[in-house]
């Protein structure tokens, strides 16, 4: 789809892709705050998936983002549709507006989802690629 537009034009892309994904963390952030006390936790009965977030996160990061990375610069553009340096202000930008793409720990004291995990995520989701297909 972002093939056929010129590089101004896909970084606005990029942009309003973001945007959107911004704002509808804020509205579920603002929807969750607004429903009062809930109830969470553990579930008797159901199954508990360990998804490895920090094996997850270490694997990308050996991959892409390590100064003699897995996979080649050439591979990153390729795979992100942008230049590393770009990924990383578009990283910084988003944490400093948005406290949610800031890793933090869950109430279990693990750490939670990385910065970069997230931005992959909706990487994935403004390309409509499922998980298997992008294989991050």
């Amino acid at each position: 789809m972002l093939e056929c537009l010129n590089s101004s034009k896909k970084k606005k892309m990029m942009l309003m892709i973001i945007l959107l994904g911004m704002s509808i963390v804020e509205g579920e952030r603002l929807d969750i705050k607004n429903c009062g006390p809930r109830r969470g936790g553990f579930v008797p009965g159901h199954a508990v998936i360990d998804r490895d977030r920090a094996e997850g996160h270490n694997r990308i990061y050996r991959y892409y983002f390590v100064e003699t990375p897995k996979y080649s610069l050439k591979k990153f553009r390729r795979r992100f549709r942008m230049r590393r340096p770009l990924f990383f202000r578009i990283q910084s930008a988003v944490e400093n507006y948005e406290p949610y793409f800031v890793q933090r720990m869950d109430c279990s004291g693990r750490m939670g989802l990385s910065s970069i995990q997230k931005i992959t995520t909706l990487r994935m989701l403004a390309y409509g690629a499922s998980s298997y297909y992008v294989d991050d």
